[in-house]
């Protein structure tokens, strides 16, 4: 598969995550799993990465019962990963 559609798969996971169709723990793993499969990526890229997925579990926590969300940051950090995603190889927004 080309860094293209792996790149439009991480784009259409932010999209189920806003839709609230996924949660911030699986856009996370959806990420992770994603980059592991694009090509000519070094350990910096895989890094940056996981500091995005990381700042948004965090922008998004539970409490046992209570559910915290600073919608302010959850969209901060989705902006900085669209930017992220786009200065990939093939990283073009589908």
């Amino acid at each position: 598969m080309s860094n293209s559609s792996v790149i439009k798969r991480m784009f259409d996971s932010i999209q189920k995550y806003e839709a609230g169709k996924l949660t911030s723990e699986n856009l996370e793993q959806s990420l992770e799993t994603h980059m592991k499969a694009l090509e000519g990526i070094g350990s910096h890229e895989i890094s940056a990465s996981r500091k995005l997925a990381y700042r948004i579990v965090a922008a998004h926590l539970s409490d046992g019962e209570q559910e915290f969300k600073d919608d302010e940051k959850v969209s901060k950090v989705l902006d900085d990963l669209r930017q992220f995603l786009r200065s990939l190889p093939g990283g073009i927004e589908a």
